[in-house]
């Protein structure tokens, strides 16, 4: 994970932009500061760039698939994590605060002032590629045998019906 408040040297940028698959080229990342596509300062020549995180996350927003799968397999795990703990009753209102984010962007419902916390199993996973729907079966069951050949329907079927989803 990417703070962004952090200063990174260009040889973190380089690993950063590595593990995205964006480049393994140090001249690569050099170039990408100086075209000003990654904003960066240099203290002394020595010491090369200087790159905020914030603006390394900027750039890979935007130029990068591999950082958005990262991102949306953070989140689901959160999902998981969270729905797991509320079924199973191990979670109390402050964590529930800590965890969800209140806004309207929402799909999680938590009503705070009832004692039963309740999701909406319905998810629509028509929306979600093939792979996505294989890590939530290994996520959700690591044994479970998926065919090789298995379509969206048929993966969406194993969710629903084999691992209550």
């Amino acid at each position: 994970m990417i703070d962004r408040d952090k200063s990174y040297t260009t040889d973190e940028l380089l690993t950063i932009l590595n593990k995205y698959n964006v480049t393994n080229s140090k001249q690569m990342a050099v170039r990408l500061i100086r075209t000003g596509k990654i904003k960066g300062t240099m203290k002394l020549k020595k010491e090369g760039y200087s790159i905020l995180g914030q603006d390394i996350i900027t750039y890979l927003e935007g130029n990068s698939v591999s950082y958005w799968r990262e991102e949306y397999k953070n989140l689901l795990q959160k999902y998981f994590d969270l729905k797991h703990d509320l079924n199973s009753s191990n979670i109390d209102d402050d964590t529930i605060k800590e965890h969800v984010v209140q806004d309207e962007t929402d799909s999680l419902k938590i009503d705070q002032d009832s004692s039963e916390t309740s999701f909406d199993d319905d998810i629509d996973y028509s929306g979600f590629t093939n792979g996505t729907l294989r890590e939530i079966i290994k996520q959700k069951k690591p044994d479970k045998f998926i065919p090789k050949k298995a379509n969206k329907k048929q993966l969406i079927k194993i969710i629903k019906e084999e691992l209550g989803g």
